[in-house]
């Protein structure tokens, strides 16, 4: 019976110095982890990306897609994504060639073409290429007047980009497109405009009246030669006229439908 009980307090003191030996190796191989993590991480790069490679301040070259471990203390990593991008560039005021002020907002789409010149020539690519943007917008704004900006919008944005392609190429960023996102002209100035338009419109409306105009009296001057040339006419007219006024008294002087029957000179010397 002792012989039992000390199997059986043995037997409990293997299995706590098992439980406090499980601890301790799990606390460990957390530490060990910890360690691996902090001094050696793991990084994956994917198929849309590419990485910059430096070790002990060297550059290495660009590593392609792939997942490893590298060394935090002697190696420096960064990613750059490959894939198109779109920057809002807010909108800024800008002088016109004719001393307007034009609040004007951009949309553009870029791409990294070299990782390498965009880590290396410039100290923040995102920050060089918003200002180079705006820079250009100035450039291309104060050579035109209002009439032109407002005229040529959609071109604008064409201009703008091809001044920027030159500069963000030596630090190796690509730009696929310049939009104009928003053109907005302070508010007298846009008042004022609207009123040059109303009275444009105007003008068209009065041009198309005086048209209208135009082509009736043309019609009764050639009717007036037609009844002229055939007094028969005219009485068939009138007879017309009678017959679609039924009801109404109306008096005629004999001696003038006697002129309207009578053939003119011209048609008696015709024939």
């Amino acid at each position: 019976m002792p012989f039992a009980n000390l199997n059986r307090e043995f037997a409990i003191w293997i299995g706590v110095a098992i439980f406090i030996a499980g601890l301790l190796i799990a606390f460990i191989w957390k530490k060990i982890y910890h360690w691996l993590e902090l001094h050696f991480p793991q990084i994956t790069i994917y198929e849309y990306q590419k990485a910059v490679r430096y070790d002990r301040g060297k550059l290495t070259g660009i590593v392609e897609p792939s997942q490893f471990r590298y060394r935090s203390s002697t190696t420096t990593i960064n990613i750059f994504e490959m894939r198109e991008q779109t920057l809002i560039v807010a909108g800024q005021e800008v002088l016109s060639a004719d001393a307007l002020s034009f609040k004007i907002s951009l949309q553009c789409r870029w791409q990294f073409t070299d990782p390498v010149k965009a880590f290396t020539v410039v100290d923040e690519y995102y920050q060089t290429l918003y200002a180079d943007i705006q820079s250009a917008t100035r450039t291309v704004m104060e050579l035109m007047t209002a009439d032109q900006i407002l005229a040529s919008r959609s071109t604008i944005g064409g201009q703008i980009e091809m001044i920027v392609k030159e500069q963000t190429n030596r630090y190796g960023i690509s730009i696929l497109a310049v939009s104009v996102r928003d053109c907005m002209l302070p508010a007298p100035l846009k008042q004022m405009y609207a009123k040059v338009a109303e009275a444009r419109q105007e003008g068209l409306a009065a041009l198309e009246r005086a048209r209208g105009e135009s082509a009736a009296l043309r019609s009764l001057a050639n009717a007036a030669r037609t009844v002229q040339s055939n007094p028969g006419l005219g009485l068939l007219r009138l007879i017309q006229t009678l017959e679609s006024n039924e009801g109404n008294k109306i008096v005629l002087d004999a001696s003038e439908l006697l002129k309207i029957s009578a053939p003119s000179k011209q048609s008696r010397d015709s024939e």
